[in-house]
């Protein structure tokens, strides 16, 4: 079979499975849950390991996809009254934004091979740019809707902060080869130790504002709003970084973002 109809396999096993867990009520089985959900990734490993035959650097891209899956999975648990069509629409529309993903992720891939620029990376950039921001935004609405619960409110508190902990380590570390195809740092050993400092800045940024918005009396869905802004801006910034243009005006209009999705979660 060719690439796309593995990916398009991949899409109809993520419709099917996440179809059954949520229009059947399946999800509140904790093991059928857990199941469903990383059955299918492994299904999805299986079948980049196939197309791919272990190739070198795609085991981070198979970590990221699986990071947006799972989001997109789990998000909908967030939402127990939602109607059947409304759910329906959301599974029909992710599964093929899945897809969209896949094709992006397998353009990277192919790219990072070449020595020509291929035409269609920059659409690839803003799909793996989208799902950067849409996973931070589901993966925080999980971890603030879904608090831990425990006797003690600390221990509530130090769960949910290494969720975010884990989360964060895996999404930087996964989406470096993102980063890599920016810039114009011509030495590759230079270009991903720079990575790696902006990332470990990013990560350290990014669990800081989510912890702090967990005392912060707004609702789940306010403040991932702002942890996703936060993951723009730092995004923006590297990348501004990479190509040798943070200006005074990017810093402003980050500030000017923040302020303005701060001023619409208070509404909220």
């Amino acid at each position: 079979m060719t690439k796309k109809l593995y990916f398009l396999l991949i899409s109809i096993c993520y419709f099917v499975s996440t179809s059954v867990l949520y229009l059947f009520d399946l999800r509140d089985n904790s093991y059928l849950l857990s199941t469903f959900v990383f059955g299918f990734i492994a299904i999805m490993a299986y079948f980049f390991n196939v197309v791919y035959k272990k190739r070198r650097g795609v085991f981070f891209k198979i970590v990221f996809v699986s990071i947006c899956a799972f989001s997109s999975m789990m998000i909908l648990d967030a939402f127990p009254n939602l109607g059947l069509y409304p759910k329906l629409a959301y599974i029909a529309f992710s599964s093929f934004g899945l897809y969209l993903l896949l094709l992006s992720v397998n353009i990277y891939i192919v790219s990072e091979s070449s020595d020509e620029l291929i035409p269609l990376l920059q659409p690839a950039k803003s799909v793996v740019y989208a799902y950067q921001l849409m996973s931070v935004f589901f993966s925080s609405i999980i971890i603030y809707k879904f608090s831990p619960i425990a006797e003690s409110a600390l221990i509530s508190l130090g769960l949910q902060v290494i969720c975010f902990l884990i989360f964060y380590f895996l999404l930087f570390r996964s989406i470096r080869w993102f980063y890599m195809m920016e810039g114009n740092l011509i030495n590759p050993e230079m270009k991903a130790n720079t990575i790696t400092r902006l990332s470990l800045f990013s990560y350290v940024f990014l669990v800081e504002v989510s912890t702090l918005l967990i005392f912060y009396p707004l609702e789940d869905f306010a403040r991932a709003m702002l942890v996703a802004g936060a993951l723009f801006i730092t995004s923006n910034v590297i990348n501004g970084y990479l190509m040798h243009k943070v200006t005074t005006r990017l810093l402003i209009d980050s500030l000017l973002i923040m302020a303005f999705l701060y001023l619409i979660t208070n509404f909220l």
